[in-house]
């Protein structure tokens, strides 16, 4: 009998410390994949990367040596330099589940800045707390060192606009009943209005040589635009040495058939342009003398005039001329006042030589 309690008291005594075990193992913090399921990442770079200019693009291939069931984000962060995150944009990569490859690519903006070359050390790499446990702790993240050039647009952007306040009058006919009988009587009623909204113009590039604005059209016409937006733009981006003109031409102004007459019998609307270029302190602005502009006669009251007199009243006027010499180029104002030399361009996106539209003039609007 004491054999038999003994043996049982045994037994006893292993059943319980096989569930003490279970307990303790049951409260350890489990991986979440085992250690040999841990992945172990590769930093490829797309070139040797080192001396860069804005609008540049840094790529990495990112290949792990397993496929996982998880997804993986991979991603570029600053950590030294003068540049911000403001000057890069970083599309990260993901390696999704049961795949192995995906790429980091880091762009350097375009910005308008007139900069210095500018440096940076990034780092790829996982930042993400979650997934960085699925990485095995072995792989270092690998850094870049870089310096980035300002970028300097090869395109000058020209931009021509116009906007002359005036005051026109319309008159008006009503009747009122007084009594028994209707009252006619006459009135006129002010509105101001300005070029902008009444005129259209188009702006065109010429050759110099030869130039004549009391026959403007029979010059040799390099490009133009007349798309009917204010303000109208030309981009230069290189040209032959040689001296070139900008000249306006009016093609349609709405005021005399708006408006029964004009306070101001003479109204001057000036082409104001605008010369700029991308990664440089170029800002010239040139206003179209009173001579070249374009005046609309239209007052009295025996009814509007629709042109006035002489070859470039309304039709054509100078703006400015733009000189090219030696690869580099000056802004000229009809007075002779230059501005530059600036780096030279070429007219892009060539428009057709023939500028005339067709249709009969609009004879109302709805304000």
């Amino acid at each position: 009998m004491k054999k038999y309690f003994k043996y049982k008291l045994i037994g006893l005594a292993l059943i319980m410390a096989g569930i003490v075990a279970c307990e303790t193992a049951d409260q350890e913090v489990s991986p979440i994949v085992s250690p040999s399921g841990y992945v172990v990442t590769t930093f490829t770079p797309a070139d040797s990367y080192s001396a860069l200019t804005e609008g540049d693009t840094v790529i990495y291939t990112v290949t792990t040596d397993k496929m996982i069931d998880r997804a993986m984000t991979f991603d570029a962060r600053i950590v030294s330099g003068t540049i911000t995150a403001d000057d890069i944009e970083v599309i990260p990569g993901v390696v999704s589940p049961y795949t192995t490859s995906t790429t980091i690519q880091v762009i350097f903006l375009k910005d308008w800045d007139v900069e210095e070359t500018e440096t940076v050390k990034l780092e790829f790499g996982i930042f993400g707390i979650a997934d960085r446990y699925l990485q095995d702790q072995s792989v270092v993240n690998p850094t870049l060192d870089l310096t980035v050039a300002n970028y300097v647009s090869d395109v000058v952007n020209t931009y021509f606009q116009w906007y002359t306040e005036f005051t026109v009058i319309n008159y008006v006919k009503d009747s009122v009943l007084a009594g028994w009988n209707y009252v006619v009587f006459d009135d006129t009623v002010a509105i101001d209005t300005d070029s902008a909204y009444e005129m259209d113009f188009g702006i065109i590039l010429s050759s110099a040589a030869g130039f004549d604005i009391a026959d403007a059209w029979n010059s040799d016409i390099i490009d133009g635009v007349d798309s009917g937006d204010n303000p109208e733009t030309i981009d230069i981006e290189s040209l032959p040495d040689g001296e070139y003109v900008f000249w306006s031409f009016l093609w349609m102004n709405w005021a005399p058939y708006d408006y029964d007459v004009i306070k101001d019998p003479t109204v001057k609307a000036p082409i104001v342009a605008y010369f700029e270029r991308q990664g440089t302190d170029m800002a010239v602005e040139i206003t179209q003398p009173d001579a070249q502009a374009t005046r609309v006669d239209i007052g009295g009251d025996d009814g509007p005039t629709y042109y006035g007199v002489g070859p470039n009243d309304p039709f054509e006027g100078i703006i400015a001329y733009l000189i090219v010499a030696d690869g580099k180029y000056s802004i000229k104002e009809v007075d002779g006042t230059t501005t530059g030399p600036y780096k030279a361009g070429k007219i892009r996106t060539p428009k057709p030589a023939a500028y005339d539209r067709t249709g009969p003039p609009r004879t109302s609007r709805t304000r």
